[in-house]
């Protein structure tokens, strides 16, 4: 599946009761994904990831790759897993795309 990443983020720390605390998340925007009643564009989603995933993310934000597969998580609800990234290049947002003029 093809995504836009626009943030990654890898995190280790201990927790309240001393646990060490791993891992990353990934912020996306897959163009297939439709917004919900009263939403427009492409709702952003989130993922937490393995922290062996994160040096994948090279370029971001950046179009990758995404391989996912299924583990069971609380309450048997299946939760996804990501099992591999591949930059396909970075995306650049234009200046242009960023300053609008708003017409009085």
């Amino acid at each position: 599946m093809q995504v836009l990443v626009i943030y990654a983020r890898q995190f280790d720390f201990e927790d309240d009761n001393k646990r060490r605390i791993q891992g990353g998340k990934i912020h996306y925007i897959d163009p297939t994904t439709s917004p919900a009643d009263g939403e427009q564009g492409f709702p952003p989603l989130e993922l937490s990831v393995d922290t062996s995933m994160m040096p994948n993310f090279t370029e971001v934000p950046g179009v990758y790759d995404l391989e996912f597969t299924q583990r069971r998580g609380r309450n048997n609800r299946p939760t996804l897993v990501l099992t591999k990234a591949v930059c396909v290049g970075p995306y650049v947002f234009s200046r242009s795309q960023q300053i609008r003029e708003v017409p009085d």
